[in-house]
């Protein structure tokens, strides 16, 4: 990283300080600059005096049975109560700005809808988006990502528009001042602010910052609700049921499940972000109170931006894993150049090579990405949804060998009555 873009020497005694009161606050930043909101909750000195704000708790948010952790709130959203904790969030980034009306929507009447119908499955899906997607889809969008360029009465100098009226001048004055001093507060909290970060973004640093963001926001009021976060871009196909099927056998621990690939500065392995990835709930609230000030070096991706912050952060992190019961072929991602391969989406036992190992076949996959078009994903629905073409052929096969068995049951019992 560039010396001048460098943020400066960290206090060891101030990080575990503020890490260990970003661990017990009951409200988020309003944004990802630690500007605090006013909130008409308690603060810290009305809380319990058994809670100790600058105590060194296990792995820094974790909490000694002495020091329990203070309740959290509420969900802000749930697709039916009194159920938590779920079994799994899935957090879907948008893969560009338009794609939450095609990519994104066809999730929703794919996949997503066995989610919907299937409450047994126990998963809730997160929209890391702008877009009202609750109103739109019945899903929620985690909040923060609204383009303050948008926002309602401001004009392209930034001043606030002031209506002609008469009747509402007064109102718009005052507003303005308001705006004025929300904006002197902003810059006062910013200047005075250790953990700074360069003023312009690289795409790799605004793409891990919207996962860092997200994943935030999950981790200060969906910790408790959620066993394990999937993060997954709209273009993926995701086969629920036998998804939850391996979590269900996966040990839950701090852990990190995906396609392992192998970051050498500090030889430890990433989860490749091109199929996604899973966070359990343990690793997340190890790491949770960290991701505000992960922000990587421009060239790094956000695979191994996630992977050196967890590295750093996180003590028991022994970096990606493949599904404890799985075949280590579940995370498949292809080039959107590769027709042959995509091809094999109707051969679901066809084997191929995605360009690193063989073997590949769609039938062993269960999370696959950079799907290329929406009427891909409604072909992998069709063939290996809930009730698909690949379900079907397997039912065919039992069956055809109940009746193979039962024809050689038979048959042995005539032989042995003929011999008699």
């Amino acid at each position: 990283m560039d010396e001048k873009l460098r943020a400066p020497p960290i206090n060891p005694l101030l990080l575990r300080i503020r890490t260990s009161i970003a661990s017990l606050r009951l409200t988020p930043y309003v944004n990802y600059n630690l500007i605090p909101t006013i909130s008409t909750q308690s603060n810290f000195r009305h809380r319990p005096s058994s809670i100790d704000p600058f105590e060194e708790t296990p792995a820094i948010t974790g909490h000694s049975s002495q020091f329990p952790s203070p309740p959290r709130p509420p969900p802000l959203f749930s697709t039916f109560t009194d159920n938590y904790p779920k079994q799994l969030a899935v957090l879907i980034v948008p893969s560009s700005n338009t794609s939450i009306n095609t990519y994104s929507k066809m999730i929703v009447e794919t996949w997503g809808i066995v989610a919907k119908n299937d409450k047994a499955l126990s998963v809730d899906l997160w929209f890391a988006s702008s877009e009202d997607t609750l109103r739109k889809f019945g899903w929620p969008n985690v909040p923060g990502f609204e383009d303050e360029s948008k926002s309602k009465g401001k004009s392209k100098d930034g001043s606030t528009e002031i209506d002609n009226k008469s009747d509402d001048s007064k109102i718009s004055k005052k507003t303005q001042e308001k705006d004025n001093l929300k904006e002197m507060m902003k810059e006062l909290v910013e200047q005075t602010m250790i953990f700074d970060e360069p003023a312009e973004l690289s795409q790799n640093q605004k793409s891990f910052k919207t996962i860092a963001k997200a994943l935030h926001f999950l981790y200060a009021y969906h910790l408790d609700h959620y066993n394990y976060v999937l993060k997954i871009t709209d273009k993926t196909f995701v086969r629920l049921p036998y998804l939850l099927e391996l979590l269900s056998k996966t040990k839950r621990k701090p852990r990190l499940i995906g396609r392992p690939d192998i970051d050498y500065e500090n030889n430890v392995k990433f989860c490749w972000d091109g199929p996604g990835y899973i966070l359990s709930k343990d690793l997340l609230a190890i790491i949770g109170p960290h991701l505000p000030f992960c922000l990587e070096d421009k060239s790094i991706t956000e695979d191994m931006a996630l992977e050196r912050c967890l590295y750093k952060n996180a003590p028991s992190f022994m970096g990606c894993e493949d599904f404890t019961n799985g075949t280590g072929h579940e995370f498949l991602y292809l080039r959107s150049d590769d027709d042959m391969n995509w091809a094999n989406v109707v051969h679901p036992e066809r084997q191929f090579s995605d360009g690193y190992l063989e073997g590949w076949t769609f039938a062993n996959s269960v999370i696959v990405g950079g799907v290329t078009s929406i009427e891909t994903l409604k072909d992998l629905q069709s063939w290996y949804g809930t009730g698909g073409k690949y379900e079907k052929i397997i039912e065919r096969r039992m069956m055809l060998l109940r009746k193979k068995l039962v024809r050689g049951t038979t048959n042995n019992l005539r032989r042995s009555k003929r011999n008699k």
